[in-house]
């Protein structure tokens, strides 16, 4: 089933906001238990809490990982459910590159289609391009030069 969120990622970033809310909750209930009751030092209060500060790093480190995977799972699955309910091939491409804008928030998207011969990519559809950069966009050989290139 296609969730209707606009964010797709927002199960990780909500994941990450509670594991950090949890773990600053900790620090706080124990915080007080160690000062008042243990009477400890702030070095012996930083040893007590160290390894509670680097978990932090850890659901760092962890909710990035996440966030790659879970970007190569959802947006391929949801830009192959919106297209395919799509039967004109142009339109196809433009609803892909203003999914792929979407998704990755570059600067520009072009989307090309590989012709017959297998040398050229023919642009058919752009995102953040101006609107008369298509009509008048250049077949890119692949052979030549390079995607960069082609497209500035």
């Amino acid at each position: 089933m296609l969730q209707s969120h606009a964010d797709p990622m927002r199960e990780v970033r909500n994941a990450k906001r509670f594991a950090f809310a949890s773990i600053a909750a900790l620090i706080l209930a124990f915080l007080p238990l160690y000062v008042f009751v243990f009477r400890l030092s702030p070095q012996q209060l930083i040893a007590a809490l160290g390894p509670a500060l680097f978990s932090f790093l850890a659901v760092e480190l962890a909710s990035r990982w996440e966030y790659r995977m879970r970007r190569r799972d959802v947006y391929p699955h949801i830009l192959g459910y919106r297209l395919a309910a799509i039967h004109d091939f142009r339109q196809a491409c433009q609803e892909a590159a203003g999914l792929l804008a979407q998704f990755l928030r570059p600067r520009a998207v072009v989307v090309a289609w590989l012709k017959e011969d297998g040398q050229e990519l023919e642009p058919m559809a752009a995102h953040g391009m101006p609107e008369s950069w298509l009509l008048a966009a250049p077949h890119i050989s692949l052979a030549a030069r390079s995607m960069k290139e082609a497209v500035d």
